[in-house]
């Protein structure tokens, strides 16, 4: 993440549009990288998640009570 707000700066910064050109080209690969990176991990996190829930027992569902009303 570092490198990207790096990169960013660079981008904002002086310098020739070929320059520039290619500080974009490797601002895009560098988010690309990060983003498989997160994707990763969410998948991680969500897989891990659905073991968790999957080991929980049912839960007892409660029986609705209705109550009679005296008139």
């Amino acid at each position: 993440m570092k490198k990207i707000i790096d990169l960013i700066k660079k981008l904002l910064g002086g310098g020739s549009i070929a320059e520039k050109a290619v500080q974009l080209n490797q601002l895009e690969t560098e988010v690309k990288i990060e983003v498989t990176e997160v994707k990763e991990e969410v998948k991680e996190v969500v897989e891990a998640i659905k073991s968790k829930v999957a080991k929980k027992p049912a839960a007892k569902k409660a029986s609705a009570k209705t109550t009679a009303k005296k008139k």
